[in-house]
């Protein structure tokens, strides 16, 4: 699927970089932004020089853990069998290992927990795909790594997905607020 398919695969449905801005965390969009863009016939592509940055180290990153952990794992994109609104573009993914990486450039710091912005869109990613496991890969101006485990929070999901609902009917229905 090359960009443009994708981007228009992503507005069929909630992604899970759209989660955060559901969820009120977003330093970058926030929900009503986010309902005009789901309801717009236009497909924007919005990128900047970070996320091109980020795009662009994403492979050496992924390699990088590959390597470290001895195990493939190519990008994928996801829809939930049940609910086909429910998206996930994973950065990576072994289906032996039912587990998955979110990639994320950092610049010259490292995080030692889970950013907030970043938190429902893994938690997305895990109800989504059903993985055992997503690790949070990070990597920096020198092409280091460093990456852990970010925990499955199941009542945070719950609640997560309900208000992702709410939001999927307001596009579906066209009503900002309901």
């Amino acid at each position: 699927m090359n960009r443009q398919e994708w981007l228009l695969w992503r507005k069929q449905g909630i992604g899970a970089s759209d989660v955060p801005a559901i969820m009120g965390v977003s330093p970058y969009s926030n929900i009503v932004k986010l309902y005009h863009e789901k309801i717009s016939d236009i497909i924007e592509d919005k990128t900047n020089y970070i996320m091109e940055l980020g795009n662009k180290l994403e492979p050496v990153a992924r390699s990088k853990y590959e390597i470290l952990n001895d195990e493939d794992y190519p990008p994928v994109n996801f829809v939930h069998a049940e609910f086909p609104h429910y998206r996930a573009s994973l950065d990576g993914y072994n289906k032996k290992l039912n587990s998955a990486i979110e990639i994320k450039y950092v610049g010259k710091s490292f995080k030692d927990e889970c950013p907030v912005k970043y938190f429902p869109q893994i938690q997305y990613q895990y109800a989504v795909s059903s993985c055992e496991r997503i690790d949070l890969v990070q990597i920096d101006d020198m092409n280091n790594i460093k990456y852990f485990l970010v925990n499955k929070d199941q009542e945070y999901i719950k609640a997560m997905l309900e208000k992702v609902d709410w939001f999927w009917a307001c596009v579906i229905g066209r009503k900002e607020e309901e």
